[in-house]
């Protein structure tokens, strides 16, 4: 992959690890440390050429967390693909590798909480925009969005955030 690709993403997403298609270090050490590496189970840091490369775990704890706060505190009756996409958005937004160009394509789980809320807030604001649109007509977005934001301090005081033993 790597001779038609100068960085190729690579993702061996199998759980369990014993299960992986490609070990991360052998993913490093064959590109010569230009993949862009992600898994589906937790690996180690991969240490090549006096760079350390932290291994992120691609899955849903990412967004999951803020998908669900988020429509709890717009008491959105569905999720929609419009919701869906703003959270990956907020997602990427956060990538250390994205903005710098260094370091792990996703950020460390040790930011999931701020991660949620930022998530949260976008996927709330996305439902009331479109509820909004078509069923608040007389009430303003403004008034809509404070309700959604006293909402979502509530539910954020409230709601045992998941917090990784990292």
């Amino acid at each position: 992959m790597h001779t038609g690709c100068e960085r190729p993403i690579i993702f061996p997403l199998s759980n369990p690890s014993r299960q992986v298609e490609a070990h991360p270090k052998d993913v490093i050490e064959w590109t010569k440390g230009q993949a862009i590496v992600a898994t589906g189970s937790p690996f180690d840091p991969v240490e090549f050429n006096g760079e350390t490369f932290t291994i992120p775990q691609c899955n849903n704890s990412y967004i999951f967390p803020g998908i669900g706060l988020g429509v709890l505190a717009a008491k959105a009756s569905r999720i929609t693909e419009s919701m869906l996409m703003i959270a990956s958005e907020m997602l990427a937004e956060s990538s250390p590798w994205a903005n710098t160009g260094k370091g792990s394509l996703l950020p460390s789980l040790v930011e999931i909480e701020p991660l949620s809320k930022r998530i949260a807030f976008a996927v709330a604001k996305k439902r009331w925009k479109r509820a909004w649109r078509w069923k608040c007509r007389k009430t303003s977005f403004g008034l809509q969005l404070r309700k959604t934001t006293g909402c979502l301090s509530t539910v954020t005081t409230n709601v045992v955030v998941f917090k990784p033993a990292i």
